[in-house]
């Protein structure tokens, strides 16, 4: 099919536009986003400032990296499905059979994924995120140390951020290598995300912003800058999101070099519904399914596209249906107190693709 020119400046005009209305409206001061869409990026908008405060200002760029908060979570889930594919465990395994100290054997892997596992989830809120990683045994120790579950594993769904540093520590028993360097090798590697790193150590020379609080003014540097943890750690771009998004579009294959970073039967794995109406969860993604229980996809998204956002004000979008991927990065927590923020830029980007069949 023959692409119109025209309308495709027009499309990217008009998304330009919506795009720098949203930071003069004061919900982020910045905003990276790029569209892949048929293994290439159709679609960059790097604009605004690392903060709002003159001052405190600097212009982002495309290289920019920004602490995605829980965008961090299918990076886990899928560092554990290659564990998987090397036949190391299973979604079923009791998380006892590969941490021992911990106490609950009937809580499964698949549990923590999809935040079933029946904790409390205030029963850690005392215990601080790690700073050095040599902090990480001591925190992860004091969370085994938990001694009761709320509800029976698998009857409700408490969002559980710190079950995800659980799973980060399975990856690190089953493999026997640090989670770091395990990602690296399994997945920034193979992909080519050299703007990924867990490690604060790590942006030392590097372009990044930090999450911006807005009502008291200040970076939230303490919180950003952790030890390597599974949950939350992550600082990247949007180019280097897109290139984990574009295996999900072309059955584990890295479009780029043609090296075959996951199965295609591990792909339909992690897309996957998990069989429970409640969740709208497959074992790595958020899935927006029929209904959009999350309130962070577009009405123009499939329902079987997936997906993640995170406390910084980021999301990672993929609709195979479509075969178009999204990474949206701000470093607002205002942007992120209201999800709508995320649908309507996600609406932006399948309206503006579209012109692209």
């Amino acid at each position: 099919m023959r692409i119109d020119h025209t309308e495709l400046k027009r499309n990217t005009e008009r998304c330009n536009a919506e795009l720098e209305l949203i930071i003069q409206e004061g919900k982020t001061s910045c905003l990276s986003v790029a569209v892949l869409k048929r293994d290439r990026i159709v679609y960059e908008f790097y604009h605004g400032d690392s903060s709002p405060i003159p001052g405190f200002a600097a212009p982002i760029s495309k290289g920019t990296m920004f602490n995605v908060g829980s965008v961090t979570k299918p990076i886990t889930g899928a560092a554990l499905v290659k564990l998987i594919e090397m036949g190391r465990l299973k979604l079923n395994d009791s998380i006892s059979r590969h941490i021992p100290e911990f106490r609950f054997p009937e809580v499964t892997i698949l549990h923590l994924l999809t935040h079933t596992a029946g904790f409390n989830t205030s029963d850690a809120d005392h215990i601080e995120a790690p700073v050095s990683d040599e902090d990480v045994p001591h925190y992860l120790q004091r969370i085994y140390e938990i001694s009761h579950l709320l509800h029976k594993p698998g009857e409700v769904c408490n969002y559980c951020s710190w079950g995800y540093c659980i799973l980060m520590d399975v990856v690190q028993r089953v493999s026997g290598m640090p989670f770091e360097e395990f990602v690296r090798a399994t997945l920034f590697e193979p992909l080519g995300m050299q703007d990924s790193v867990f490690s604060a150590d790590l942006l030392e020379g590097r372009e990044y912003v930090l999450p911006w609080h807005q009502e008291s003014g200040r970076f939230l540097e303490r919180e950003a800058k952790t030890a390597t943890i599974g949950d939350r750690g992550l600082f990247t771009t949007a180019t280097d999101l897109l290139r984990f998004a574009s295996v999900f579009l072309n059955g584990g294959v890295n479009p780029a070099t043609n090296a075959k970073v996951f199965s295609s039967a591990a792909i339909a794995c992690m897309l996957r519904e998990i069989p429970d109406r409640r969740l709208n969860k497959t074992p790595v993604f958020w899935r927006k399914g029929e209904q959009d229980t999350y309130g962070c996809f577009s009405d123009l998204h499939s329902p079987s596209a997936v997906g993640h956002t995170g406390f910084s004000g980021c999301m990672l979008m993929i609709d195979p249906e479509f075969d178009i991927a999204a990474a949206i990065l701000t470093n607002s927590l205002t942007w992120h107190a209201d999800w709508n923020n995320y649908s309507r830029v996600c609406s932006l980007v399948m309206a503006m693709s579209g012109a692209r069949e």
